[in-house]
């Protein structure tokens, strides 16, 4: 990801990661080379600064004085078939007492999304929280934008690597072999999907043509020539 950043112009663009990418060097290369900023998510793999977060957002008091403040608290409630799900965003820059705060790039704000799921069923409500460190300027908004969609992309590409590509289960030791590996499912991935609507896809959209243009972004070139055709 880092030597990627080079050769990007992410002006006004906000790179969103997961905790593998949360790093120094990464911050530093979407600010520096990419001229971008970040929200980066905090897992224990940067155990120290992930359980400081977490403590500074387990003030309630904090809390309290973050969903008063002007732009840095928002709530948001959706229904869904047999639950309510509430997410809250809060976002500050009283980042002062954050001793390394200086070793990542640009750093302005630390977010924290807290998600309950209420189910009517019996099985009670659970409670997810997740921790940022950003370059933004605490604005919650933008904040819960940057955040819904990383585990938009988390949740929608790399579920069907890992549960249908049986990508997690990869045990090679070998940094290229994880690569190949990892490269051939993706080709088979493409080939597959190109195969499946290559065969089912026009009789689909002859019989519903509306489907077309909600599929137009399908990476399937080999496809548009048969449904055009």
């Amino acid at each position: 990801m880092q030597e990627a950043m080079g050769n990007l112009d992410l002006r006004g663009c906000v790179v969103t990661a997961d905790a593998l990418n949360t790093q120094k060097e990464t911050a530093r290369a979407i600010v520096k080379k990419a001229h971008g900023d970040y929200c980066l998510a905090l897992k224990e793999n940067q155990k120290t600064v992930y359980n400081e977060v977490k403590e500074y957002f387990a003030d309630e008091k904090l809390l309290k004085e973050t969903m008063a403040a002007d732009g840095k608290y928002l709530k948001e409630t959706e229904k869904k078939s047999g639950s309510i799900v509430t997410r809250e965003y809060f976002i500050t820059d009283d980042i002062k007492w954050f001793e390394d705060r200086k070793e990542w790039e640009k750093l302005s704000s630390i977010g924290y999304e807290r998600k309950i799921i209420t189910r009517t069923g019996a099985d009670g409500t659970v409670r997810e929280e997740r921790y940022f460190l950003c370059s933004i300027k605490p604005n919650a908004e933008l904040f819960s934008i940057a955040a819904r969609r990383h585990w938009n992309i988390e949740n929608n590409l790399h579920w069907a690597l890992d549960i249908v590509f049986s990508e997690d289960k990869l045990r090679s030791k070998e940094k290229n072999g994880i690569h190949n590996l990892g490269l051939s499912e993706g080709v088979n991935n493409y080939v597959s999907l190109d195969f499946f609507l290559s065969r089912f896809l026009p009789t689909i959209i002859s019989r519903k043509p509306s489907i077309y243009k909600g599929l137009w972004a399908l990476p399937t070139p080999g496809l548009w020539n048969k449904v055009e055709g």
